[in-house]
């Protein structure tokens, strides 16, 4: 078969079944090449490849008309050839240099072996472990060590793996190991390739071994006892390794010259008859005699040291790393981390360019030209090393080349073309790397990002057959069609094989040629060659006589490529792809005289698409199965619920609703001729007889109504054999909108707000967006239910016509009096809007209780203190919005009920704006309220606009000015018009939503691209579980229940009295033919219910977690953990029985017991429990069976179907929401006590991170009923953080300059005043000032110090460098005396040295604590605690064991005089408070002296000293200010705040306490109070650590529907409880990002996720193999995905064919050697199916 000639619709056979990463060994490139090169030029003179170069011709053609010189074929069918270079030294692998620095990094370079031992315990542990995961022993692998552990505690009593030689236990597993495995291997247990668990477990394992063990550095060998020198990656070229070490003075240290001596291992060998290894040797040598300091070893130096160390090391790293096992033709396998022979791609890859008549290189080229130049380099250097005689013309030419080489030796020319040699070799796989100017691409960039190989040209692709337009609308086109421009008819193309059924239109169509429509372009005979039809009639006829069907006499088999028509399907796609139906079938409509495509209104929000300018592609479908599929399948109808939700998505829009509700009103009536006219119209083309209703009104005249064009409708679109549709509904026109001005509203039975279908007809009812538009259960979508998507888009398609012709009758404008409000409304308005101006004073006193009588000037200082606070604290401010906010929407609402609807001049219908809002046509109420009432409140991000410094919104307001106009309140309307100022509140509004809009896009893509790049391989299988492309089991059943969305909408109570209705109509759907219940097993079913319902009954619905292990720890409480899991295992069978049997044994539900697609009624328990209740209230007990048998044949249908993309529709369901979520975080309980990230920034935190340390931890816990508010009160006074600046008076900074012939110093006198507890805040009063000057003296002072003392250092260091490099200059220009100059840098120098390279003396305390120690200083009370808070956390907080109950002695007026005669008095301490003085002027160099207020401790004062420097002044104050702002004196590990709430759910309202931040062990010390099995926090790894992954995973489906919920967005439950249980799937939190995808099975997948390179780096380094199981890797090479249509193969059965029926006489003697085609043959050659091949072939 020749390849080249497949049609698109064909595969090739054979196809790929398995793909293994290797790299090519150097005698493999060696075979594979044609030509080794070595001409550097390209072309000659005259534009001629020269021979050896890099254009030669054996690469193959660069023209498609040349044929190639190494296989015969033409330049369009030549693959192309490989060449090769040769390096004149090896080169590091740039792939595998990673690791080649990590073996180097672990290994020793005097005795070239690892550090670890590898014949240690814990090498030998590994080993076995991973002996075990590759035979798949899974469970094995993890018992491994704990097994031994247990095996030696026993016999040794210690904790440690023993010698593996006095473990014989070790051994005999190992045997056991192999016996198991043969053992599973027969019985079929153990998978054919790798699943996620076994890749997470071992990337896991071998991690942890590298980081711990093998990768360990060490300064000595603990095997040879030799110091090593640390290594340092010179940009991927070199590998330095320093023997100097880290020692002072010794950085800079040049290399020494006896490395020099030896930088070539080549140049050596050719001067003596020395080897690498030999050389190796003497370089080591060197080292050790203290004669070299440091090497510099390139790629031969590490070569010659890791042959040395594969002599010693082979069998651990052959098992470690399996790139290396299996490498013929090498000296030694790790050589493969080396290049020395490069494998040159093919000319057709890097195509020459032309410009202006001259030919030039491609960038890749060019970067092999440029590797090839530096290795001849090299060769120079050696020949000239080897002293060889050469040509003078040639010595000449030599000695100018290597004059231009960078080094004064030869040997340092030789160094640096060798390092130039690398860098070039690293720029082919990395153009971004150090050192390269090249333009080209690497591999690298050749790989990764959008751009790249992968996502460009493998994972999608650029197609032909598609056309793309701008978009028009046109409500006359069935919903599902698509007007596509004759334009493109003509040019689009479909391969239609001809037959008797078809062959005389084709010919017709050949004989139109291809200039008419219908016609043809092509025309195809037996697969060969396609023949362009011509326009001229001698073509178009005698090619039309080609078109013959294949008979028996005619065999030639003939294909015409006829234009697109009518009824043709296609796929249109609308970019962004962000959801399923982004691509939708539609069936093709020809539009003559037009450029654009035409669609209808119905599908726009499923493209999300509008008419301003939109263009859409189209996508012509090119074999008949595709079309099938598109048909049946992807059609606009199959797509009409959205998969997210199960909502509908297509439905009327705009124009539509207004029309709908006009004709359907009481009162609308049609003569005759209007009535079959719009009738007419509303089925367009029609072929069959419309049946029409008898007239509603007879005398005076006779007339049809409005519902009755409805009713019409229906019942011709639907069948007449089916029964028609019964349905009771709600319009979305409200009952208030019925409401006549002086009259009660009308009851809501039998209103125009009931919407009432019987037999199909519409009794009762106007008809608006609720049943028309893309509602859940309105009439769409009941007639989707019901009858299927024909029909349902059938209907829409009708509506869609009816409703625009019937516009075009009545008409519809909206004009000034729509908008008017009556002069009652306009007076209460008026008034309103006076109180509202008055309001904000009064607010201001009421929020701030002030007196009533306070002047404006105290209203403007209390509001300018909560605004500019120095401490930044704006809770005020926040108290201050909330209650102006609650004022003003009090009066705004007053506004609103006065002005709209009641107070408008024209009402509902009449109405045109009321009547667009009410019947959900276009616009909501707040658009008529801002019209006809006012604007109302601005808001930015959820608050009111922020104030300038100065105090305004706008310069046009006073400053601080506390009425509404001036924080953003726009009174005014648009009726009347708006002030500039409002203007522009108006505008910052607007202007805030677009720059959200542009930015968070980005976010949302790359959201969806990650969950989709995981989720993809995820589907339903026929056991309806659903599993990954590994085959592992995500989940037994979709979603819980494994319901498909869409399919069980309706099967949910509050939709049961409508399938009651339409009972007949459900079983005419669901129900087969000729089946009989029982042949179901439905009795049995029901049995088994019964028996579940009552065993229920008796042991009650919750979940009981009970095991026999469970009861045994009953039985032996007080027992640690691992004694009694001992116990355990120690028990004989029998005993454990006993305890097993303890245990009540819970049924199975109905789902779980039985196979829900063979038994009738075997559906999920909540579902039968609805079903249940719903019976009970049918009177006639067969009438409720008859009924449920019914429900349960819908029920099975409603199953999710098996090959379902359920991974990529969930992945879908969240991302595409995410698009319409902002990225702000915004506040709840009301006035902003919890902080919660929602939008993109949570769900990157649940979904892209699953960070540990999450922006906003809380926790919620229910509170026992019995909770008294003491017990609480307590609780809240343990948990809240309590700030230092919520609990002093007052701080001050003085500052004392002193200068004298002693010292030169600034002085800084802090003091501090404590709050009394009666003057501070209620929640704050329970803590003692005795506790908080503790805190002070134990921590602030310290932590204080050490901020003041480091801002005080930064700045001396920073004015040091720049008068460094002022006096540079000045020296440079002459104008300093030069041995000034150099006695200042001396001791500048010498300053510099005694700061130890700017280091913060952070250990300053420990220091001072010693040196007063050793000066035999006396201790003081919590030494110990400051020693240990050196290196501890700073917001650890000590909680002092003094009385909280201690009274406040003095009054604060006192205090305040002692605090200010602080610095004269002299007050006679106590021994106590001098060790407390001494402890706090210990703490730190700076502290100088420290008072404090000995009886009552109310105040304190420190005082702090600093060199006087006239440069080195700062703002003291405003670091003591901060600090104060951010120290805390008391708090709960880990928690910030807490606050009461109550929350109802489920009609029960309850008191819950939450927590800003998480300790759950607080929590639990307060089980009196709290209900900690109630317990919940929003950080999913705390709820993974205590309660395990189930909790989490739960955690995670609440946490994302909390996001959504925000925004009114509502995502179905199983989308999320999908994406749990993958997540958490391996035990552990699995976030969708770059490490989680490491753990997938298939290669392919992670490199075409991103970092290709990298992934394909480690791809290569394990040797992985990719099965071609999972969808990425199907389409990279090129095969379809096994899921959809893509997961099964249709086999037929074919009779056997002799050669005489098949061959005609033309070919015979082509086909003389080839035998009969069997059944078997054809089998397998027309399927793909490896387990239907298999089945074959045995």
């Amino acid at each position: 078969m020749d390849w080249s000639r497949l049609r698109p619709d064909e595969q090739p056979f054979y196809q790929p079944n398995g793909l293994k990463f290797r790299i090519y060994t150097p005698k493999e490139i060696l075979s594979l090449s044609v030509l080794r090169v070595t001409q550097q030029k390209t072309f000659d003179e005259l534009g001629h490849p020269l021979a050896n170069g890099l254009y030669d011709p054996r690469f193959g053609p660069t023209d498609a008309r040349d044929k190639c010189v190494t296989c015969g074929l033409q330049g369009g069918l030549c693959p192309g050839h490989f060449g090769h270079i040769i390096l004149e030294v090896p080169v590091f692998n740039p792939l595998l240099f990673s690791l080649t620095y990590k073996l180097l990094q672990s290994s020793c370079v005097h005795c070239h072996r690892f550090y670890c031992n590898t014949s240690n315990p814990i090498s030998q542990v590994f080993l076995l472990e991973l002996k075990c995961i590759d035979e798949g022993l899974l469970h094995y692998a993890t018992l491994i060590k704990e097994a031994i552990l247990m095996k030696t505690e026993s016999e040794s009593g210690e904790d440690n793996i023993p010698d593996v030689a006095g473990i014989e236990p070790l051994r005999k597993f190992e045997k056991y190991i192999k016996k198991e495995c043969k053992a599973m291997k027969e019985a079929g247990q153990i998978p054919n390739y790798p699943t996620k668990n076994t890749i997470a477990l071992k990337e896991e394992l071998v991690k942890k071994y590298l980081k711990d063990t093998f990768f360990k550095r060490r300064q000595v060998c603990p095997l040879c006892k030799n110091k090593n020198g640390t290594l340092k990656n010179d940009n991927n070229q070199l590998i330095i390794l320093d023997f100097v070490g880290n020692t002072k003075g010794k950085k800079n240290m040049a290399l020494n010259t006896s490395v020099t001596e030896d930088f070539d291992l080549k140049v050596n060998a050719a001067k003596s008859s020395e080897t690498g290894a030999q050389a190796l040797e003497r370089q080591i040598c060197n080292v050790r005699q203290g004669r070299c300091k440091k090497l510099a070893w390139r790629a031969a130096e590490v070569r010659e040291h890791f042959r040395l160390l594969w002599e010693n090391e082979k069998k651990i790293i052959s098992k470690l790393f399996p790139i290396f096992n299996g490498l013929e033709g090498l000296v030694c396998p790790l050589d493969i981390c080396f290049s020395e022979v490069i494998m040159v791609p093919p000319s057709i890859f890097r195509p020459s360019t032309y410009m202006k008549g001259e030919k030039y290189n491609h960038p890749e080229t060019t970067a092999f030209k440029n590797l090839l130049e530096a290795s001849n380099v090299i060769s120079l250097l050696n020949l000239t090393a080897s002293d060889r005689k050469m040509d003078s013309m040639y010595d000449a030419s030599v000695e100018q080349i290597i004059q231009t080489l960078k080094g004064n030796t030869l040997a340092e020319k030789v160094h640096n073309a060798y390092l130039n040699l690398q860098m070039k070799y690293n720029t082919i796989y990395n153009s971004d790397s150090v050192g390269s100017d090249s333009c080209s691409n690497g591999l690298k960039q050749l790989l990764e990002k959008k751009e790249g190989l992968f996502r460009m040209h493998m994972m999608g692709k650029r197609v032909n057959y598609a056309c793309r337009s701008v978009i028009t609308p046109d409500p006359y086109l069935d919903v599902d069609e698509i007007g596509i421009p004759l334009v493109f008819a003509k040019k689009l193309t479909f391969a239609e094989p001809v037959n008797s059924l078809n062959a005389i239109q084709l010919r017709n169509q050949v004989r139109n040629g291809p200039n008419k429509h219908p016609g043809a372009l092509f025309i195809q005979q037996n697969n060969k060659y396609q023949q362009r039809i011509f326009p001229t009639e001698e073509s178009r006829q005698s090619l039309a006589k080609k078109v013959v069907p294949t008979s028996s006499e005619h065999t030639t088999q003939t294909t015409v490529y006829r234009h697109l028509q009518e009824g043709d399907m296609l796929l249109m796609n609308r970019q962004p792809s962000l959801h399923k139906p982004s691509i939708m079938g539609h069936r093709a409509r020809i539009l003559t005289s037009q450029k654009a495509l035409r669609m209808n209104y119905a599908p726009c929000k499923a493209y999300n698409a509008d008419f301003d300018g939109d263009e859409m592609n189209g996508h012509f479908i090119q074999n008949r199965v595709g079309q099938t599929e598109a048909r049946e399948l992807a059609n606009v109808g199959s797509n009409f619920l959205v998969p997210k939700d199960g909502t509908p998505l297509l439905g009327l829009i705009q124009d539509h609703v207004v029309s709908g509700v006009y004709m359907t009103l009481r009162g609308r009536f049609f003569n005759k001729e209007d009535f079959m006219h719009l009738l007419l119209s509303a089925f367009g083309q029609i072929s069959k007889k419309l049946v029409m209703p008898p007239p509603t009104m007879i005398k005076p005249e006779v007339l049809w109504s409005g519902k009755q064009l409805i009713s019409a409708v229906i019942m011709n679109n639907i069948p007449k054999d089916v029964p028609k549709i019964n349905l009771i509904g709600k319009a979305k026109t409200a009952i208030n909108c019925w409401i006549v001005k002086g009259y009660k509203a009308p009851p809501f039975d039998m209103s125009e707000s009931e919407v009432v279908f019987r037999n199909g007809e519409l009794l009762v009812g106007v008809l608006d967006k609720a049943h028309f538009g893309a509602t859940q259960y309105g009439l769409i979508h009941a007639c989707y239910d019901l009858y299927g998507n024909r029909i349902a888009t059938s209907i829409l398609s009708c509506f869609s016509r009816l409703f625009t012709t019937h516009l075009q009758f009545h008409g519809f404008s909206l004009g000034v009096a729509d908008i008017l409000v009556d002069n009652e409304a306009n007076k209460t308005r008026t008034k309103i809007i006076k109180k509202i101006r008055a309001v904000g004073e009064e607010c201001v006193r009421k929020t701030f209780k002030l007196d009533d009588n306070a002047s404006e000037l105290e209203v403007k200082h209390v509001l300018a203190s909560a605004y500019n606070n120095p401490q930044g604290d704006i809770s005020n401010v926040k108290k201050w919005d909330y209650s102006i906010k609650q004022e003003l929407n009090k009066l705004n609402d007053k506004i609103c009920q006065a002005c709209v609807p009641g107070g408008l001049i024209k009402s509902f219908p009449m109405n045109s704006l009321q009547m667009m809002i009410q019947s959900g046509a276009k616009g909501s109420m707040v658009n008529a309220v801002q019209i006809s009432s006012g604007l109302g409140q601005i808001e930015l991000e959820g608050q009111r606009p922020p104030l300038t410094a100065s105090g305004r919104t706008l310069p046009s307001f006073k400053e601080f000015d506390p009425s509404p106009r001036a924080g953003g309140y726009v009174d005014q309307r648009f009726l009347t018009g708006i002030n500039p100022q409002e203007l522009f509140f108006h505008t910052m509004a607007g202007r805030e939503g677009l720059i959200d809009t542009a930015v968070k896009t980005s976010r949302s893509g790359y959201l969806q691209r990650c969950i989709i790049k995981h989720l993809e391989g995820l589907k339903i299988c026929y056991d309806l579980t659903v599993r990954d492309s590994d085959n592992s089991i995500v989940q037994f059943r979709y979603g819980e229940d494994g319901m498909d969305i869409g399919k069980s909408c309706f099967m949910n109570e509050k939709q049961y009295p409508f399938i009651k209705d339409n009972l007949e109509s459900i079983r005419e759907k669901f129900v087969p033919k000729n089946v009989r219940d029982k042949d179901f097993r439905v009795s049995k079913v029901q049995k088994k219910w019964k028996e579940y319902k009552n065993w229920k009954s008796i042991n009650g619905s919750k979940k009981d977690y009970r095991s026999g292990f469970v009861e045994f720890s009953k039985h032996h409480r007080n027992i640690k953990k691992k004694h009694l899991i001992k116990m355990w295992f120690e028990l004989s069978e029998e005993e454990r029985d006993e305890y097993n049997q303890m245990v009540p044994k819970r049924l199975d539900t109905l789902d779980v017991a039985y196979n829900p697609t063979r038994y009738l009624g075997a559906l999920p328990e909540k579902m039968m429990e609805s079903i249940d209740k719903f019976t009970k209230t049918i009177d006639n007990p067969s009438e409720a069976d008859y009924f449920k048998r019914s429900l349960f044949w819908k029920g099975m249908q409603s199953f999710a179907d098996p090959g379902e993309n359920v991974g990529l529709l969930a992945a879908q369901s969240i991302g595409e929401p995410s698009t319409q979520m902002t990225l702000n975080t915004f506040h709840f309980a009301g006035r902003g006590e919890m902080n919660v990230t929602l939008g993109i920034p949570r769900l990157r935190e649940i979904l892209m991170t699953a960070s540990k340390n999450i922006s906003t931890p809380m926790c919620e816990i229910k509170i026992l009923p019995s909770a008294t508010k003491e017990q609480l009160e307590i609780i809240r006074r343990e948990l809240d953080r309590i700030y230092m600046k919520e609990v002093i008076k007052e701080m001050s900074v003085d500052e004392i300059i002193t200068i004298n012939s002693f010292k030169s110093t600034r002085t800084y006198t802090i003091n501090i005043s404590i709050l009394p507890k009666k003057k501070r805040d209620k929640l704050v009063n329970h803590i003692s000032c005795k506790k908080i000057l503790n805190s002070i003296e134990k921590r602030f002072v310290k932590e204080l110090a050490q901020i003041i003392y480091k801002r005080y250092k930064d700045i001396t260091s920073d004015q040091t460098i720049r008068s460094h490099k002022l006096r540079g200059g000045n020296i440079a220009a002459g104008i300093v005396d030069d041995d000034q100059t150099s006695f200042k840098t001396k001791k500048m120098n010498q300053d510099d040295d005694t700061d130890d390279e700017e280091v913060v003396d952070e250990d300053a305390t420990l220091s001072k604590l010693k040196k007063r120690r050793a000066e035999g200083d006396q201790d003081y009370d919590g030494e110990e605690e400051e020693i240990k808070e050196v290196g501890q956390n700073k917001e650890v907080n000590e909680i002092n064991e003094d009385d909280d109950d201690e009274e406040d002695g003095e009054s604060d007026d006192e205090n305040k005089i002692k605090l200010e005669n602080g610095d004269n008095s002299y007050i006679e301490m106590s021994e106590g408070a001098m060790n407390r003085t001494n402890a706090v002027i210990n703490s730190h160099i700076i502290v100088t002296n420290y008072k404090f207020d000995e009886i009552n401790n109310r105040w304190c004062q420190i005082v702090i000293e600093l060199p006087f420097n006239s440069k080195s002044k700062f703002d003291v104050h405003a670091l003591v200010e901060q600090y104060v702002e951010k120290f805390i004196i008391h708090q709960t590990p880990g928690i910030e705040k807490c606050v009461f709430a109550e929350q109802t759910r489920k009609g029960v309202t309850y008191n819950v306490l939450q927590t800003q931040g998480i300790n759950l062990q607080a929590l639990y010390n307060h089980s009196d109070v709290l209900d900690v099995n109630s317990l919940y926090s929003n950080d999913i790894n705390v709820m993974l650590d205590n309660y395990g992954c189930e909790a989490a995973g739960q955690v995670i489906a609440r946490e994302m529907t909390n996001v959504f919920s925000v925004y009114g967005i509502e995502v179905n439950p199983r989308h999320l409880s999908l994406t749990a249980d993958y997540m958490t799937f391996t035990g552990a939190i699995s976030p969708f990002n770059r490490i989680a995808m490491s753990y997938t099975p298939s290669p392919l997948q992670r490199i075409t996720y991103e970092t290709s390179l990298g992934f394909l780096s480690s791809s290569l380094i394990y040797s992985n193999n990719d099965t071609l199981q999972s969808p990425s890797s199907k389409l990279v090479v090129g095969q379809l995905m096994k899921s959809g249509t893509g997961s099964f193969d249709l086999v037929s059965v074919l009779q056997k064919r002799t050669k005489d029926s098949l061959l005609s006489k033309d070919i015979k003697s082509e086909a003389e050697d080839e035998t009969d085609i069997t059944l078997k043959e054809e089998v397998l050659n027309d399927t793909s199916n490896e387990h239907i091949r298999s089945m074959f072939e045995c």
